[in-house]
């Protein structure tokens, strides 16, 4: 031993020195003897002089102990030297190495590995294995924070710091990385020994976190420290507990014991937590995804209390990690929010989209003063912001239906021209954000759809359907995107999630159009649907229905399967989704499911009085009411619940779902004035916002329902005439009608719309169209000349330009069905035609019960009708008469007869009435024009509609009229709905308008007794309702002979001593044959 050497460690065995390191608290360095012990050379090759530098040790020891030990070493025979003094023994260079001071260690770490290393070959190497734990936990401290230096600063999100994925410690040297390696070995034999307190153990972990990279020694050495940490981790300190659960989290160490004691631990601390510890700690658990409740109800607490020196980092921190646990957001956001107002201008970009990404999670809605914060200090920042804070924001404002224009309007401007830098779930977060919102920018869609082309193939199933999804939200339909992701998702359709499914399904119906690509992808969901039907959620069946209703897809299968798995989970269907699914039924008139269509009914009208049924909703239930074919009881039940709700949030409603809702109650005849006075009250302050079909069904609605509100029809007539060149046929049609038939005078809306349809005239182009859209331009475009003419307004130009686009389209499809029954086999005529008995013709011969020819022209002929005829059925009627032996022999089938089908097509067609012009009750008679050809049909149409065509009749009422003529003019409905051949029609305020002349000709009695009066009467019609003479004459208490559904059974009984029939004749047309000559037809009535 060198002389004095065993005095000098026997004064540093008496205590340990500490030095204190940045970051942590006090770490032992170990005693003199670690350092002095190892000196065993003899004192000749000694001199402490030159071993140890006055200023390195100071820096290690101390300056106070760098002198006591020089006093003792001198008076223990050693030679000590300073600046100006005689020089002592120099220490070998190996030991001197050790000695660096923290700066250098911290400066270059690799050099201190390597003068360890070589001492390994030394006796003096030995001096690494003989350090205590403290000089282990410095040394290994030492060297994580000097790899932690070469690291960058990370996002917002991820908290702090994070290893890299390469690390410079050891490099590349094999002799350094045992080293490390070697010490790595000592702290975990002292964790597994516990020989390490809380302090140490949690400084190993966080040195640990930062080599995690550096050595595979390290990944067992946090195992063993975080294994350690449980047993005293009700011992550590605030900082221990949460830097401990930080390095957890850094490793993905999900050690659900040991995290549990760190949280008991903070629940007992949490006072003594720093907001920095908070954030770290919280930060891990949401990494871990540990929810402890208890810990962060006293966390939000400790916040409460010192929330308000929270730096913005801290809060995006911490609002962060809340959002990841999913916890609580009544609580924890307005504190945040709180905190974050008037700071946003500090954040940074990352801090700053990822606090509103997290208020976004949490499902709360920002406070206005913080959005006009956050929306500033994103724009000033908008050129830092990376792709993914980019995206963050833009979820987060369309997450939380922020339209803050502004701010959009700057994140399109200044991103567009970084599309190409974004990921492919960066594009489709970004591009969905701005369909949800529905800010349609048509130059920013088409670099996202460039962007996205480049990168199709990396994209997942979420992201190709977020990319659609966008498109169809903001109706911008990109055919060489769309078509790309349709193909690839046809090919990949089952890696679809559920939900993705839905919304392609949904962006398909709401691009509103198929291809044959389109159509097979529909085809390719509808299949995977019937795989996985069973694994569909209430959102996906409701949205699938809904997109393959939206397109006209019938697809009966689908449907089926689709209310087999609606029925078992009706209860979770949200109100959306239920509303959703019975319109598309209703849509799709899918009888085979009405057993679920029922029960959904029934569940939306109970939940109607409970529920936060929207707008959107109550009006799409209105609509399915007004298609579907429920109970009266049913109906009337659920259109109550409909109104009560839609008064209570009629404010809310759109001009849509306005239209609409009135619009089923007025085709349902439903009565409720309260809801159609609110109606009128809110539309007419909003009726600029409304589009021409919205106008029309509202004109039309309230028309029908004859309510007619102060300044709506004034208000609908101004913004209908601006707006006039956007209506379709059908909605001027509708427009003009409901004008007529309130009696509005509106000169400037009769003159627009006739302008109007006129143009459509001019561009209508059979050629191009199919025989139904042809027949279906007819029918609308005569009903617009119907309510012109009932207005009294001038309808010769529009006639006569209408005539002839309808001559020409008539010639080209006579043509056309005449080839194309001559390439039709040709039957053998049969006995019986349709259920027209040819004996029967022969025994009504010479008698007055059978049908006549009363003028044949070329292209038309009229008709006699005898009484007990039925003019037309429609099929499922005649089948069930049939069964039943049919009492009344069909006037169609007579026609039919004698003009073959073969020759004239159109008495075959149903959907032009057998060539029939109009109809004659079966207990009346009379003459009836019927149209050979399309040409003769049209024509007569636009005669009948123009009001060209006269029908006169001649009737015998009970009582005595006046003398002259007596006008009734009476709205008059038939219930259609109500399914009954024999209903009567009525007198209402709902019905059609309907007006009658009667000219009285003669008054008559019979028999002694003066009180059987009666009237003779010519009777002339304006309009042709059924049973309109019949209902008028009653209405004005003048009921016909022999009409036993107008008169008392009494009566009816009486009149048939005299009168087998009905008293009503029709004897007179007058029309315009082809050449537009006039043709006059009479007949006398029957003996």
């Amino acid at each position: 031993m060198v002389p004095g050497m065993a005095k000098l460690n026997d004064i540093h065995q008496r205590g340990m020195l500490r030095y204190k390191m940045s970051g942590c608290s006090h770490v032992p360095l170990g005693s003199s003897s670690s350092f002095l012990g190892s000196v065993t050379k003899p004192a000749s090759n000694l001199k402490l002089a030159t071993s140890m530098p006055h200023v390195l040790c100071t820096c290690v020891f101390g300056a106070r102990h760098y002198r006591r030990i020089v006093r003792r070493a001198s008076r223990s025979g050693l030679t000590t030297s300073r600046p100006g003094r005689p020089a002592r023994a120099r220490q070998p260079p190996q030991q001197q190495s050790i000695q660096k001071s923290k700066r250098e260690v911290l400066r270059n770490p690799q050099e201190v590995l390597r003068k360890v290393t070589a001492m390994k070959d030394s006796e003096a190497g030995s001096t690494l294995f003989i350090l205590n734990k403290a000089d282990a936990i410095c040394w290994l401290w030492f060297l994580g924070q000097a790899n932690l230096r070469k690291w960058g600063p990370l996002s917002a999100e991820e908290s702090f710091r994070k290893p890299s994925n390469q690390c410079w410690i050891g490099a590349g040297l094999e002799q350094e990385n045992q080293a490390l390696g070697w010490l790595a070995t000592k702290v975990s034999k002292f964790a597994r020994d516990g020989c390490l307190d809380a302090s140490e153990l949690s400084n190993a972990l966080l040195a640990s976190t930062y080599l995690k990279p550096c050595h595979p020694q390290i990944t067992p050495l946090h195992r063993s420290c975080a294994t350690a940490l449980g047993a005293v981790a009700s011992d550590a300190d605030a900082k221990s507990l949460s830097n401990s659960a930080w390095s957890l989290a850094k490793f993905a160490n999900d050690d659900r014991v040991v995290l549990d004691l760190i949280c008991r631990g903070a629940v007992n601390k949490a006072d003594s937590f720093s907001l920095l510890d908070i954030e770290k700690l919280i930060w891990a658990l949401a990494t871990l995804k540990v929810h402890d409740r208890e810990l962060l109800d006293v966390f939000v607490s400790v916040i409460k209390l010192r929330g308000e020196s929270c730096k913005p980092q801290g809060i995006s921190n911490l609002a962060w990690s809340f959002a990841k646990l999913s916890a609580d957001g009544s609580t924890i956001t307005p504190l945040l929010q709180d905190m974050a107002l008037g700071q946003c201008k500090d954040f940074k970009p990352q801090e700053l989209s990822s606090f509103a990404w997290a208020l976004a999670k949490l499902q709360t809605q920002i406070m206005p003063g913080l959005n006009h914060d956050i929306a500033m200090a994103a724009i000033d920042k908008l050129q830092h912001f990376s792709p993914q804070s980019v995206s963050n924001l833009s979820w987060a404002l369309a997450t939380l239906s922020v339209e803050d224009f502004g701010l959009l309007k700057s994140m399109s401007a200044k991103v567009r021209g970084r599309l190409d830098d974004f990921s492919p779930q960066q594009l489709a977060n970004f591009a969905w954000s701005f369909g949800k919102l529905t800010v349609c920018d048509p130059d920013l869609f088409k670099k996202l759809a460039f962007a996205a082309m480049t990168q199709l193939n990396k994209f997942t199933m979420q992201g190709l359907s977020s990319i659609v999804w966008a498109f169809a939200s903001v109706s911008i339909d990109d055919t060489a995107l769309m078509g790309s992701i349709f193909k690839l998702a046809a090919a990949r359709i089952g890696e679809c999630k559920p939900e993705e499914l839905a919304s392609i399904a949904w962006s398909l119906a709401s691009f509103g159009h198929l291809d044959g690509q389109r159509r097979d992808l529909l085809t390719a969901i509808s299949r995977e649907v019937a795989r996985r039907s069973v694994r569909l959620g209430p959102r996906e069946l409701s949205n699938i229905a809904w997109a393959f209703a939206t397109l006209g897809v019938l697809d009966d299968a689908l449907f089926r399967l689709i209310a087999d798995n609606s029925q078992k989970c009706l209860s979770n269907f949200k109100p959306q989704e239920l509303s959703n699914l019975i319109w598309a039924f209703a849509k799709q008139e899918t009888k085979s499911c009405r057993g679920m269509m029922k029960q959904s009914v029934q569940a939306a009208s109970d939940r109607l009085l409970f529920e936060d049924f929207t707008s959107q909703h109550c009006a799409n239930l209105a609509w399915a009411a007004s298609v579907l074919e429920l109970q009266p009881v049913d109906r009337s039940i659920l259109l109550d619940r409909i109104a009560h709700r839609s008064l209570m949030i009629l404010p809310q409603f759109k001009p849509q779902e306005l239209s609409i809702t009135v619009w089923a109650f007025a085709t349902l005849l439903v009565e409720n004035s309260e809801l159609f006075n609110k109606v009128s009250k809110v539309s007419t302050g909003t009726l600029d916002k409304f589009k021409a079909q919205e106008l029309a069904n509202l004109a039309w609605a309230f028309a029908t329902m004859a309510e007619n509100s102060e300044g709506l029809f004034d208000g609908i007539a101004m913004h209908a005439h601006q707006k006039i060149e956007e209506f379709k046929i059908q909605e001027i049609a509708n427009l003009v009608w409901a004008f007529a038939t309130m009696g509005e005078t509106s000169p400037k809306l009769y003159d627009a719309a006739s302008i109007a349809l006129l143009a459509k005239v001019s561009g209508f182009n059979p050629n191009i169209l199919t025989h139904a859209e042809v027949s279906h331009f007819a029918v609308q475009a005569t009903a617009v000349v119907w309510a012109l003419n009932h207005a009294g307004h001038k309808t010769s130009n529009i006639i006569s330009s209408l005539r002839a686009a309808l001559t020409s389209a008539g010639r080209a499809h006579d043509d056309a069905a005449i080839m194309l029954s001559k390439q039709q086999p040709l039957i053998g005529k049969q006995k019986d035609l349709g259920g027209l008995d040819v004996k029967l013709l022969d025994n009504l011969i010479g008698t007055d019960k059978k049908p006549a020819i009363s003028l044949d022209l070329p292209d038309r002929l009229v008709v006699w009708k005898p009484e007990g005829w039925e003019v037309e059925r429609n099929p499922g009627q005649e089948d069930d008469l049939e069964r039943d032996g049919s009492r009344h022999p069909l006037l169609r089938l007579f026609v039919e007869h004698v003009l073959p089908c073969r020759q004239w097509p159109i008495v075959c067609k149903q959907e032009h009435h057998f060539g029939l012009l109009h109809r004659l009750d079966v207990p009346s008679s009379g003459l009836l024009l019927v149209a050979k050809t399309h040409e003769a049909c049209y024509d007569l149409e636009l005669q009948l509609k123009g009001g060209f065509l006269q029908r006169d009749y001649i009737a015998l009422c009970h009582g005595w009229l006046p003398w002259g003529t007596t006008t009734v003019n009476a709205r008059l409905l038939w219930d259609a709905s109500r399914h009954g051949k024999l209903l009567a029609s009525r007198i209402c305020k709902q019905g059609k308008p309907s007006e009658t002349y009667l000219r009285t000709i003669g008054h008559l009695h019979r028999g002694e007794q003066m009180h059987q009066l009666y009237t003779l009467s010519v009777v002339r019609i304006a309009t042709g309702r059924r049973h309109q003479i019949r209902a008028h004459a009653a209405h004005v208490g003048r009921p016909l002979v022999a009409d036993f559904m107008y008169s008392s059974s009494g009566v009816f009984v009486e009149d048939l001593d005299w009168c087998n029939r009905n008293f009503l004749h029709r004897y007179r047309l007058a029309f315009r044959d082809g050449i537009q000559n006039q043709q006059e037809v009479t007949r006398g009535l029957p003996s």
